[in-house]
């Protein structure tokens, strides 16, 4: 980027590391970050996941899969070792098992209750259960400098 270091407080990227070089533009992102600023990035389900594997094998997801590269937890604390803090929130563990009823729900009202109730109950395992957290659809990294 051509802007100056220590330029931001804050950068935000929409599962934008999935597309680029992610090694270049965290390096850069942490350039024109100023001390204490925070680079923030959700992106959708961590790599090796499988029920989103299942998910993503359908064929209109295919031709995007493959120019595509999820994250994987490893990389993602590869990446963290430049910054002074890295954390990381899940959210969503178990919509891929009712992604589809959105669209085919007539009962718009009783389909948000229910997600709702599902969303409450997922943030509980995934306090419960820590290592549950690479099944989750979106995961919201922070990393700070």
């Amino acid at each position: 980027m051509e802007l100056r270091s220590n330029f931001f407080d804050l950068i935000v990227g929409n599962s934008f590391l999935m597309w680029v070089s992610r090694a270049r533009a965290v390096e850069e992102c942490h350039r024109v970050l100023k001390p204490g600023g925070k680079f923030l990035f959700p992106c959708k389900s961590m790599g090796k996941n499988p029920f989103l594997a299942l998910y993503r094998h359908r064929q209109s997801m295919q031709a995007r899969e493959s120019l595509v590269s999820r994250i994987t937890l490893p990389e993602l604390s590869g990446l963290a070792s430049r910054f002074s803090a890295a954390q990381w929130e899940q959210f969503y563990r178990s919509r891929h098992f009712y992604i589809h009823l959105q669209c085919v729900s007539q009962r718009a009202g009783i389909l948000r209750r229910i997600i709702r109730s599902v969303h409450f109950v997922d943030m509980g395992i995934l306090r419960l259960f820590p290592k549950s957290r690479h099944h989750a659809w979106v995961s919201v990294v922070e990393f700070t400098k």
